[in-house]
């Protein structure tokens, strides 16, 4: 089923419905009945859950969580947030806290029915407080709140005075009843902290010895007085800044285990704490009646949860801040709610972790901040001057002032926070940065195993050009041999800039710009930088009188790639005629093979599939003749899917195989990516079932991620392998597989998955947003004058989904017309199906367009053949020829549907079962009718647009 309606809300009962819905979503929107049963209560009250303003019972919201696979922690802080009414009567705001849900539970439970002591630690701006306060807001007993300051003169008790006070100011019946069951000594003794308890019988403040006992005495009697109530906890904030007597008045309370709830908080590593504070925290923590909730950072999820609350969405952006920040919540805030780079507040508070360092210090940090990362002593000793003692004891320094973290493992101190390194880089004066830069350069890039892009960056640091040319080469080349064609295409680009002139040749071996633009626009196409890489070739065209013919072709091949999607097929064409004619006259090479290629492409974009395949027979030639290894799989897993698309399924998968046997196993990531495109692609057109499409492309989709593969051929796997899902039924496995939501807008670069992600949005019920994120992909991944018929039988699936069909017709006919003659029955299948059924729903509308599609199916190979796995394409066709002449009968489209059983594709069987059904009952047979209804509800399982044809038809008999 699709969403439900939502009911019109506003504050926490708003923000905990959306919750509701958008976990629907997630779930897959499962039905209200499979929910009723899946929980044991009625679908109306489930239906209520989601659709009533009125707040549902925590019993049926918590069963309802638990179905979809929810975090029933999460909605219960967002249930008690709508259920809690504030003053005004109004429920109470719902706690804004990102991540530490586990946390936050915990503190809220202590908070209510806890016993003595819960200590929560962390260091500055890591989210103590505003934890204890979301805890607090949650919590059902009055919650009193002290603080702790850093004055610059002792104020003794103030956060106990504080917590009185809050107490007496919520409720001062409480309190005074309180203290009325105490000894008179108590009320005397609290009124010194809060005078609002009662008028201080000795006005001169006149101490005894024995003031400071009674008074803790009152304090604990006092305490344990309120915590009978039941009806109050307390917190205590920033106990690291304590005065001594609040320090002594908790250890001694400690003794007694506290009357009622409370909730401490310690800032951890914090320099300033004074070392008789930190003996008392000491034996805090040893005490066994305290418990200690450490805080750490966030993950990086919870720093997206954290930036969303603050109004972010960008998701690019919040991986850069939380790269920066490592999850610390302060840190993130202030990137995220400030317009510079490092906002003011942060700056101050990173200067004052820096101020006062002498000139050893100085130079340790300094080149910890330019490296921005860990080093090892004797790379800190050569970058720095110093060695020995010296080293060593400014290292223990920084330790000490919580500057550096040193890994006694890996043998290498670094600064504790990249942004540390941020705030050491801004203030380095004029010079200081380069010399520091050429420093490491020089003493890394000695190392072994030199990381060739850090040395490339210092010697950029250092503006030594040449230098840095001689590094980003290598680290272009190390790149590639990563498959990190991105970072690849980054260095290429920069190596450009920094060519000294079009004749020279730079790098070992030596190599040519021309040859450095060709490896550029390479990158770019494999990091689906599409655009970049055709401005790059449009530069290299420029460049064409000053080549040789071996480089010329290169050119002109890439050439024909980008001007075939820019200035159209018959530019391309001509392109690589001229590519193919320079390679013929030069030695077998494997661009050779890919001109072949692309060749073939370009046919079958025009539409003469006969040619293409002898063009991949030759391509299989010329690649077997160069002997290499990788070419020949390229050529051979290409003519493969031509074999393949013939229903020679056998042959294609031999051809494969020998492919695969050339290459070693482990040496040619990439070619398994595209072997299992290319099998999943076949097992797709040979109505393979899921379970065919999975052991054909799984084993790709783990190699393109344990390598970071993510090219266009590793989505278009990804696309494979959720068609498969969807064809058989598996709405939620389809979307599992695409990593693409249907939040993120449309992006033509990565067209496989967007494609499917519309289908799936289509088959479940958003066929509005699906029409457009598929039109929105079209102009630019199909070029002028391409036929794509995969690209369009998936606009025509959406199109008719949304009711209209109509839209697609032409576009349909125009290019099976290209095509039809020559393509292979199961290239062309989906495509004529599509037509026919656009046809039959036009009926009466566009007659003409019957006669073209009637036309167009004879001349098909789909009329003819036979094979079990295209036949239901053909009856599938036929069935919809005869409905546009309102002449289908039941019998046409059970034979249909009973193909797509066998085939293993529900949605399919539905539909022909739906219009089985509607035939029936044009034909006076209801039980029939009746009968064929009920296996369409069955199969169309998630499809939420055919669901409701198949009620509609069920309701109203047609």
């Amino acid at each position: 089923m699709s969403a439900l309606p939502r009911p019109a809300l506003t504050g926490p009962t708003r923000v905990l419905n959306d919750a509701l819905h958008d976990l629907h979503h997630r779930a897959g929107w499962p039905s209200l009945r499979a929910l009723a049963k899946e929980t044991g209560v009625s679908h109306t009250t489930v239906s209520k859950t989601f659709s009533q303003p009125a707040l549902p019972s925590w019993g049926t919201l918590e069963l309802l969580v638990e179905a979809m696979e929810g975090d029933t922690t999460l909605f219960h802080q967002l249930w008690l947030a709508a259920s809690t009414p504030t003053d005004g009567g109004a429920p109470a705001p719902a706690p804004r806290i990102a991540g530490r849900h586990a946390e936050l539970e915990a503190v809220r439970r202590h908070l209510e029915t806890g016993t003595g002591l819960l200590l929560v630690t962390g260091e500055a701006g890591i989210g103590k407080t505003t934890l204890v306060d979301a805890a607090a807001a949650a919590s059902t007993p009055f919650v009193a709140v002290g603080a702790c300051l850093p004055l610059s003169v002792e104020v003794p008790l103030l956060p106990i005075a504080d917590l009185l006070r809050a107490i007496h100011e919520h409720d001062r019946e409480l309190i005074t009843s309180a203290l009325a069951s105490c000894p008179a000594f108590v009320t005397t003794s609290l009124a010194r902290l809060v005078p609002e308890l009662e008028d201080v019988s000795d006005p001169s403040g006149h101490e005894d010895p024995w003031t400071r006992q009674r008074l803790y005495s009152a304090v604990g009697l006092a305490l344990l007085s309120l915590g009978g109530t039941g009806r109050i906890a307390f917190v205590l904030e920033d106990l690291h800044w304590a005065d001594g007597a609040t320090l002594d008045l908790i250890e001694t309370l400690l003794v007694r285990r506290p009357p009622l709830p409370a909730v401490l908080t310690w800032r951890r590593d914090d320099p300033d704490v004074p070392e008789s504070s930190r003996q008392w925290h000491r034996r805090l923590r040893r005490s066994g009646e305290v418990s200690v909730l450490a805080l750490g950072p966030l993950t990086r999820a919870e720093t997206a949860e954290q930036l969303r609350l603050l109004g972010h969405s960008d998701e690019a952006a919040m991986d850069g801040i939380f790269d920066r920040t490592l999850g610390h919540p302060f840190f993130t805030e202030q990137l995220a709610t400030q317009d510079s780079h490092a906002p003011a507040l942060l700056d101050d508070v990173l200067d004052a972790r820096l101020d006062g360092l002498d000139q050893d210090a100085w130079r340790v940090v300094r080149a910890l901040g330019v490296a921005d990362r860990s080093l090892a002593p004797e790379d800190l000793a050569a970058s720095t001057g110093l060695d020995g003692e010296a080293l060593t004891g400014t290292l223990h320094a920084l330790r000490d002032r919580l500057l550096i973290d040193v890994d006694p493992a890996r043998g290498s101190a670094q600064l504790r926070h990249p942004l540390l390194a941020h705030a050491v880089r801004r203030r380095l004066v004029p010079g200081e940065a380069a010399d520091q830069h050429e420093r490491l350069a020089t003493v890394l890039g000695a190392a072994v195993h030199a990381r060739a892009a850090e040395i490339a960056s210092h010697w950029k640091g250092a503006g030594d050009r040449e230098r840095e040319l001689e590094w980003r080469l290598r680290a272009a080349t190390g790149s590639a041999l990563a498959f990190d064609w991105a970072q690849e295409a980054e260095h290429w680009c920069r190596a450009l800039d920094l060519w000294p002139s079009d004749d020279t040749l730079v790098g070992d071996p030596p190599m040519t710009r021309a040859h450095a633009y060709l490896a550029a626009i390479d990158a770019l196409d494999e990091s689906l930088q599409w655009h970049r890489a055709a401005e790059l070739s449009e530069v290299t065209e420029g460049m064409l009188a000053g080549l040789d013919a071996a480089t010329r072709a290169e050119v002109v091949r890439r050439a024909a790639k980008y001007r075939s999607d820019r200035d159209g097929l018959t530019v391309g064409m001509t392109l690589i005629e001229q590519a193919l004619d320079l390679y013929r006259g030069l030695p077998p090479s494997s661009g050779l093979v890919h001109a072949i290629s692309h060749k073939r492409w370009l046919l079958m974009s025009l539409g003469d599939y006969r040619q293409a395949h002898d063009l991949a027979r030759e391509g299989a030639a010329a690649a077997t003749q160069l002997g290499d290894a990788r070419s020949a799989r390229y050529a051979l897993s290409t003519l493969a899917w031509h074999e393949g698309a013939d229903g020679h399924l056998d042959q294609a998968t031999a051809l494969l195989a020998r492919g695969r046997d050339l290459v070693p196993e482990g040496a040619d990531p990439p070619g398994d990516v595209r072997q299992c495109v290319m099998l999943t692609d076949l097992h797709l057109l040979n109505g393979g079932t899921v379970d065919d499409v999975e052991r054909a492309g799984r084993w790709g989709l783990g190699i393109a991620e344990a390598w970071g593969i993510d090219n266009n051929l590793a989505l278009i796997l990804r696309a494979n392998l959720a068609t498969a899902h969807l064809r058989a039924g598996d709405v939620r496995g389809a979307s599992a597989l695409l990593g693409v939501e249907s939040h993120e807008p449309p992006d033509p670069d990565r067209w496989p998955v967007h494609s499917v992600r519309a289908e799936l949005e289509a088959v479940s019920g958003e066929t509005a947003l699906a029409v457009a994120r598929i039109e929105s992909l079209l102009p630019d991944i199909v070029a002028d004058g391409e036929v794509d018929l995969e690209e369009v039988s998936a606009l025509a699936h959406v199109h008719f989904l949304n009711g209209t069909s109509e839209v697609v017709l032409d576009r349909l006919l125009r290019d099976l017309d290209a095509v039809v003659d020559t393509a292979p029955a199961r290239v062309v299948a989906s495509a004529l199906v599509a037509a026919t059924r656009a046809a039959a729903e036009s009926a009466g509308r566009n007659d003409p367009s019957r006669v073209t599609v009637r036309d167009l199916y004879a001349r098909s190979q789909l009329a003819r053949n036979k094979d079990p796995d295209v036949s239901p394409w053909r009856r599938s066709a036929d069935a919809e020829l005869a409905r546009g002449d309102q002449a289908d009968t039941a019998d046409q489209w059970m034979a249909a549907a009973r193909g797509w059983d066998r085939l293993h594709r529900p949605h399919d069987a539905a539909y022909c079962w739906w219009r089985a059904a509607q035939a029936a009952l044009r034909h006076g047979q209801g039980t029939l009718a009746a009968r064929l209804l009920k296996k369409a509800a069955a199969d169309a399982g998630e499809h939420v647009p055919l669901s409701r044809a198949i009620a509609e038809t069920a309701r109203t008999g047609r």
